[in-house]
């Protein structure tokens, strides 16, 4: 029989959790309960997982976080309920996860979820999902659902029930549909946008005849911020950053608060890795958040999205700024430099072409890099057939390189 933790705080959505363990029940799924409440006493079903629990996994008695400001009290209980979740992964004694919540239950919910791998099913029903709302501090880089619950999840009413039943059935589907954890020993990150999904599609066939499976990151903040905790954890046997475009994000306007930076992150002794320059020549900006944009060439790229070049002085901190962590990675590592563009409208002809941009890089990274490292110039432009397959021979010798012991060849 599958499981589902169902996270709540029993003290104000303790009828809404008994309503939804017993439709998860009727579908022979088990439930554990975790009581993450911080205010008044329990209501509902018996916690399986109770906030004393919660707040000893902490480091804390739940005294302590009654004596607590409503802030600080809300954080220990935060931290104790993803430890407490993370645990219950490890021990495999869960298949899925179902937060409810407000403003409050959604961040105690959420915090649970965000300790789990990708693929895990994770899915909160939330008060706060609107069009009003940024969640990426909710969810961070990981794969939640999101349910808006429309009304508030408060009470068991005509409307909640409804949005109440369609969260159970989601979840029991997913926990359902749950495969091994067990990602194979073959699997290459890459990092890529629509600008340079060209030049990943030529490689694809090449890599897979080499007997590897690429991966793909969408490098928007906070896709290459989840690569980067993936490598650390070993998950993949070579990293192809053909996009690292937060690099210019983290210059020209800076990273969202908490998002880790990129190019930094390797198991110990390292990995194979190319690293190329995709679309570092400009940012980025929904149109609600135009003012970085202010003085730059910019171009439409969608509805909802504006480019904007970089100046010469950020593309200089750009480059030192590559040059830096490239040289403090501890693998095996190429970089490879398109001279004919760097993006797909970096090119003759095109609206965002601007050479003498892209020599600024260019020039850094050759008077820069040490060795280790080793850099590889094409005279080609980043979409071409012949420098996709040079990023993929690259990557493949480095990897046969490493399955023999002979790093330095």
């Amino acid at each position: 029989m599958k499981t589902v933790l169902l996270i709540a705080t029993l003290d104000t959505k303790g009828r809404e959790a008994a309503y939804i363990k017993e439709r998860i029940e009727e579908k022979d799924t088990a439930v554990l309960v975790l009581d993450c409440g911080t205010a008044g006493l329990p209501i509902g079903p018996p916690a399986d997982l109770t906030r004393e629990a919660v707040a000893r996994e902490a480091g804390r008695s739940y005294a302590d976080v009654l004596a607590m400001s409503r802030d600080d009290a809300g954080a220990i209980m935060a931290d104790g309920t993803a430890r407490t979740v993370r645990r219950l992964y490890d021990e495999s004694l869960i298949d899925g996860v179902l937060g409810i919540g407000g403003s409050d239950g959604t961040i105690l919910a959420t915090a649970g979820m965000r300790p789990l791998p990708l693929g895990f099913p994770k899915l909160v029903v939330s008060a706060m999902a609107c069009g009003n709302t940024r969640f990426g501090e909710y969810v961070g880089t990981k794969d939640v659902t999101v349910m808006p619950s429309g009304v508030d999840v408060a009470g068991v009413t005509p409307f909640t029930r409804r949005i109440f039943d369609n969260a159970v059935a989601a979840i029991c589907g997913m926990v359902s549909n749950v495969h091994s954890q067990d990602l194979g020993d073959n699997l290459i990150a890459v990092t890529m946008y629509g600008q340079t999904t060209e030049c990943v599609t030529h490689a694809e066939k090449q890599v897979a005849d080499a007997g590897y499976e690429l991966v793909a990151f969408h490098p928007n903040g906070f896709g290459g911020a989840l690569m980067e905790e993936m490598i650390e954890e070993n998950t993949f046997q070579a990293v192809w950053d053909l996009t690292p475009q937060e690099l210019s994000e983290e210059i020209a306007v800076g990273l969202p608060e908490g998002v880790r930076p990129r190019l930094i992150s390797d198991p110990p002794g390292g990995l194979p890795r190319v690293v190329s320059l995709g679309c570092l020549d400009f940012i980025w900006r929904k149109l609600d958040d135009p003012a970085p944009l202010e003085g730059r060439l910019q171009y439409r790229f969608n509805p909802q999205i504006t480019l904007g070049k970089l100046r010469p002085d950020e593309m200089e901190k750009v480059a030192a700024l590559m040059v830096e962590r490239v040289n403090a990675l501890p693998g095996q590592t190429t970089v490879l430099l398109p001279l004919g563009g760097i993006s797909q409208w970096d090119k003759d002809g095109e609206p965002f072409r601007e050479a003498d941009l892209d020599e600024i890089l260019f020039t850094s990274l050759r008077e820069g890099l040490r060795p280790p490292v080793r850099l590889l110039e094409l005279d080609a432009h980043i979409n071409d057939a012949a420098f996709s397959a040079a990023c993929a021979t690259a990557l493949i010798d480095m990897l046969a390189d490493a399955a023999t012991g002979s790093a330095d060849a």
